[in-house]
């Protein structure tokens, strides 16, 4: 079988497997008064808001706790794998949660200093606190506080 049979192959099972599990979790599940019991539908995909600490400034200066955010996690992790001072080569967001253009994050950004790691371009002395403050300010005044409002929003669309 050549490889790129192979390959479609591949591909098409990982389609079906991505589409039914799409399907599952975007189906309604009721509570006995009918409320709606899931938040945005994503069922065991993500945890829902609920289930995990909410973005306040109480856990800010704490990374890890931030991190425990199952649906910021996953939403930051889409966008630059939580990899400070990333940037984007073709849109020019930056950091850990993409913003765009970088100059909302680095007023001073064009005279930024840059290198590329491992075929990926970054800037050499991002502030990791002040990346991941932007982000959860532009979360909270976007998304109500809601990271997973931020992601449903990020799956559907490619940005958030």
């Amino acid at each position: 079988m050549s490889t790129i049979r192979r390959l479609v192959i591949i591909l098409s099972v990982g389609t079906i497997i991505f589409l039914a599990l799409s399907i599952l979790a975007s189906k309604e599940v009721t509570g006995d008064q009918g409320e709606k019991s899931l938040q945005n539908g994503y069922a065991d995909l993500f945890l829902t808001q609920d289930t995990v600490p909410p973005i306040n400034s109480s856990v800010r200066g704490d990374f890890e706790a931030i991190r425990t955010n199952k649906c910021l996690y996953d939403l930051w992790n889409r966008e630059s794998g939580w990899q400070e001072g990333r940037l984007n080569i073709t849109s020019y967001a930056c950091g850990i949660p993409q913003a765009h253009p970088c100059t909302k994050l680095y007023p001073d950004f064009e005279n930024m200093k840059q290198e590329w790691r491992d075929d990926k371009l970054y800037l050499v002395e991002p502030d990791r606190t002040r990346e991941i403050e932007w982000g959860l300010t532009y979360i909270k005044e976007r998304y109500h506080n809601n990271s997973c409002e931020a992601l449903r929003f990020q799956i559907e669309n490619n940005w958030y």
